[in-house]
């Protein structure tokens, strides 16, 4: 068949999604212990019988194999047959991972030995059935259609009698799959998805009247018959498939069913040309996809409903599939696009009311179409969660715990540049967390725990951020683990630690090769972890706090930004230059005018401070920062509080002077501070002037300036100079303020 690569495409990308769910609905299972709900396993038989149906209209005999022996042991575990165990759930997971390589490289899937995987399946079916459903699944069953033709059709005697035992009708229908193309412009895949509405594909052939097929087969009828099960009868399928030939098939009973005399017809996979290496789940779809489908409801449905099937509409689908790098390119051209309306709106003449009034829409426009533009970036961020309870089941194995994964907030929605790099940072973590982390079930008895270590990741807005928590109920941080491995490495001197916080101790665990693990493994121990967890984090223009209880718990938190591209941001300007402060980071602005410019900041110890509403803000003024290169010491914060005070008696003195108002200048007078946050956290950053409030286009730091932590990036302003993007987080660390926080 000549394959058009639209319907490979849709194969592979509907093919993806269908595993995902089929795995978790197999992790879910497998929690059930014993007592599987039905509309579990009715998911993953689902999934796994749309993925059979289309890979055999499609050619793939590997996938089509595979996943039809893995959908009979699914029918017996929905007829209740066979009980799921452990082992069940660990087979259905392998065959998963196959499926998902197989169809991750359709072209080479042949090539793939499943052999063994399909008798290990086998296996399980007839290790687990009595010896009549056994005889049941193997004979196999010739079907006629109710006036005796033959439809070449023949299914197992098993399949046969739950179709009989669900009531259900056995149908023969017959597509010309060009002519559909051509006269109602539905795909083959599109086709198997309508059926698949209302009721389910028993088997499918394809029939084509040419024997060279060196001709394009658009060109000639392309028969596709289709053995089909639905509890709707031919007077209410005909109506809403829009099509004549359709045959209803004679099930017979179970008492006269005629058994074929052909031999049974074994599953034999092709021999392997080179070994299966599995790789690891991909979240990585190179397409967006938006879909409206409208199904059909299948339950209840009798004779007299027939009016009512046809005013039901086929499915259709408003999908449109964009291609990442076009929507990459719309993201830069609106980035520019928003440069433009800022010098717009910086150089109109406002006096000419038809040039304001275009103005104004414009800035109107650009606002709207820079929002749509990034919704379409916008993915959540159970695209990239989705792989993890598998992993820590497999991760608790392996290291002989009990661990159960709870998410939370999976519909949050993030930038798909920012979802690209989050997979290997959350991966560290949660391999820290089970291996670091969660004790032994015998080590949690003893501390009065229960066996199953729990833990939990957490999605949630706040401030025009993302912040995900990861947190654990093992053991936590041991900080004289932390100190020990300190001066073994020579990081630290023992006064420098013992003076330390908890919160400077945390940090060293951030240090690049850094380990409390014991031994070396294949999980921890190989100085890999949070260092890179820290840095990716950061390359995202986000934050990362970590947090614990010792013997009790341990909790990460990342903040991260909605978008990388363009973000609303503070102008300030100190001297000649001005910087721009993230409004996620902005709490509000101060200003103090006259003798409270003075009097109202006062000292405590080495540290300028503000009594805001009961709470003492630490101050910090921005010229000492870009005046200081080096972080702050303890007498870098006294020498600046020391010489400030100082400055701020004179001024006083001469403000309460005879005139002395007119020898103190207006800028002295007056004293400006933002109110920035971090976490909980709050501090002020003393400036000359607030210029107003821009949308913002971020452009990267040189990688030479990357060590300065005061910047997050630069942009280019409305008149075309630059401003630096201030990094909150950075400036907290680098007047010490950090430190102050945390005692």
């Amino acid at each position: 068949m000549d394959m058009d690569k639209e319907i490979l495409d849709g194969f592979i990308i509907e093919s993806r999604e269908h595993l995902n769910v089929v795995e978790d609905e197999l992790l879910q299972l497998e929690k059930q212990r014993g007592s599987p709900e039905g509309d579990n396993i009715n998911k993953i038989f689902r999934g796994i019988h749309t993925i059979k149906g289309s890979a055999g209209f499609l050619g793939f005999e590997n996938i089509n194999s595979l996943s039809h022996v893995m959908e009979t042991l699914l029918s017996m575990m929905r007829a209740g047959e066979i009980i799921p165990n452990a082992t069940i759930i660990d087979t259905l997971l392998e065959s998963v991972d196959i499926l998902r390589s197989m169809i991750d490289n359709v072209d080479n899937q042949h090539k793939m030995d499943i052999s063994i995987l399909v008798k290990k399946l086998d296996d399980l079916i007839n290790g687990q059935v009595s010896n009549e459903v056994r005889d049941d699944l193997h004979t196999m069953i010739g079907l006629n259609d109710l006036h005796g033709k033959s439809t070449n059709f023949r299914i197992s005697e098993f399949q046969l009698k739950q179709i009989i035992n669900s009531n259900q009708n056995l149908f023969l229908i017959e597509y010309d799959l060009n002519e559909l193309r051509r006269t109602k412009n539905k795909s083959p895949l599109s086709v198997i998805k309508e059926l698949l509405v209302l009721g389910d594909i028993v088997d499918g052939r394809l029939e084509t009247p040419i024997d060279d097929f060196s001709r394009s087969l658009k060109d000639v009828p392309l028969s596709y018959f289709v053995l089909f099960e639905s509890e709707l009868n031919v007077g209410q399928l005909k109506p809403v498939l829009d099509i004549e030939r359709i045959i209803q098939v004679d099930t017979g009973s179970k008492d006269k069913i005629e058994k074929s005399e052909e031999p049974v017809k074994k599953i034999e996979a092709p021999v392997l040309e080179s070994p299966i290496e599995i790789q690891p789940k991909m979240e990585d779809q190179p397409e967006i996809k938006v879909i409206n489908s409208q199904t059909l409801p299948n339950e209840g449905k009798s004779d007299t409903d027939i009016n009512e099937s046809q005013q039901i509409s086929q499915e259709k689908s408003n999908t449109v599939r964009i291609n990442i790098d076009l929507l990459d390119r719309l993201m830069n051209l609106a980035g520019e696009l928003v440069l433009v309306r800022n010098q717009q709106l910086n150089n109109i003449d406002r006096s000419n009311p038809l040039l304001k009034s275009i103005t104004q829409r414009l800035d109107i426009v650009t606002t709207q179409l820079q929002e749509l533009i990034m919704l379409t970036r916008m993915q959540p961020i159970g695209t990239i969660l989705g792989k993890y309870p598998r992993f820590v089941r497999e991760l608790s194995k392996k290291l002989g715990k009990s661990i159960e994964l709870r998410i939370t907030g999976s519909e949050v929605e993030l930038d798909r540049t920012i979802l690209e790099n989050l997979s290997d940072p959350l991966t560290h973590i949660l391999r820290n967390s089970c291996d670091h982390g969660i004790e032994t079930p015998e080590e949690r008895k003893k501390m009065g725990k229960s066996p199953t270590g729990k833990i939990e990741i957490w999605i949630f807005h706040e401030a025009g951020q993302i912040n995900i928590e990861i947190s654990d109920d093992g053991r936590g941080i041991d900080t004289d683990k932390i100190k020990k491995k300190a001066l073994e490495k020579g990081l630290r001197t023992e006064d420098e630690l013992a003076r330390m916080s908890r919160k400077e101790l945390f940090s060293i665990l951030m240090q690049p090769g850094f380990s409390t693990a014991e031994r070396i493994s294949d999980v921890s121990g190989r100085g890999v972890g949070l260092d890179v967890v820290r840095s990716n984090i950061e390359k995202l223009n986000g934050s990362m706090e970590l947090k614990s209880t010792p013997g009790k718990n341990a909790t990460i938190t990342c903040k991260l930004p909605l978008t990388l591209a363009i973000i609303p941001c503070l102008i300030v300007q100190v001297g000649n230059d001005r910087f721009a402060i993230p409004q996620v980071n902005l709490e509000e602005l101060v200003a103090l005018y006259d003798e409270d410019a003075f009097t109202r900041i006062e000292c405590a110890e080495e540290r300028e401070i503000f009594r805001l509403r009961d709470h003492l803000l630490p101050l910090v003024r921005l010229t000492e920062i870009l005046a200081n290169p080096i972080p702050f010491t303890m007498q870098t914060r006294a020498e600046i509080t020391e010489r400030h005070r100082k400055k701020r008696d004179k001024l006083l003195e001469q403000f309460h002077q005879k005139d002395g108002s007119k020898i103190v200048t207006v800028g002295e007078r007056t004293v400006s501070f933002a109110v920035l946050k971090i976490g909980r956290e709050r501090f002020g950053l003393i400036i000359d002037k607030v210029l107003g409030t821009e949308e913002i286009v971020v452009k990267p730091m040189h990688s030479v300036l990357r060590p300065l932590t005061c910047y997050a990036g630069a942009t280019v302003m409305g008149d075309g100079r630059v401003a630096l993007i201030l990094d909150v987080e950075g400036i907290a660390e680098h007047s010490g303020i950090l430190s102050d926080f945390d005692k």
